[in-house]
């Protein structure tokens, strides 16, 4: 815009004999080359047009995808079997004060004295034992009897101490017959617990 009035100031000046004709030729030749000059510029930003132009949307850079696994679920409490082993404890303290026996220091007591404390631990403790499970023997022979197994028994219910000999029979002799349940019958707690609560095997007892 510049050059272009330039340009015309050049030749009103030369014609009205202001300029000689020379200098309008030089004046009018610069305005010009101002002129191509600013047309090839970048314009400026607009100050006041502009303001309410929307503006260009940038696309986003392309994000990764990420596969969705299927929902899992939800693990099993072990709240329950947990519930269940300290039922047994209770049980066995009830009848047996197993519990007593075991966090009892018993160096203070005599042979005789903890012997006759281990004849009422026995008997109140397998009397829990028989009515939650009625174990039986897993070997019907006698212990330090000789035995013959099939090669393909069990490894849970016989465990092999020595080397397995290869052949049709396993044969060896029995240190101990084992023991397994026949029925697994534990009490159900009819208070429900906290989330962060464990029961007590058994409560304090106060006189009155």
């Amino acid at each position: 815009m510049i050059g272009g009035m330039l340009a015309v100031l050049a030749g009103v000046l030369g014609i009205a004999g202001v300029i000689d004709a020379q200098l309008a030729l030089s004046l009018g030749g610069l305005g010009g080359m101002l002129a191509v000059t600013a047309a090839f510029l970048p314009k400026p930003a607009c100050k006041h047009s502009c303001e309410n132009a929307k503006p260009v949307a940038v696309p986003e850079a392309a994000k990764p995808v990420v596969p969705v696994q299927p929902a899992l679920p939800p693990a099993p409490a072990p709240a329950a079997r947990e519930e269940e082993a300290l039922m047994l404890m209770t049980l066995l303290q009830e009848k047996g004060r197993f519990v007593d026996f075991l966090m009892d220091d018993i160096a203070a007591y005599n042979d005789a004295q903890v012997g006759a404390a281990a004849r009422i631990i026995h008997q109140g403790c397998k009397t829990v034992v028989v009515e939650a499970f009625k174990p039986v023997a897993v070997a019907g022979s006698a212990e330090n009897a000789p035995i013959s197994l099939p090669q393909d028994v069990s490894r849970e219910q016989y465990k092999l101490v020595g080397t397995v000999t290869a052949g049709t029979e396993i044969r060896g002799r029995l240190l101990h017959k084992g023991w397994k349940p026949t029925q697994v019958k534990l009490p159900k707690r009819t208070r429900p617990l906290g989330p962060d609560e464990l029961p007590v095997i058994t409560p304090a007892e106060v006189q009155l």
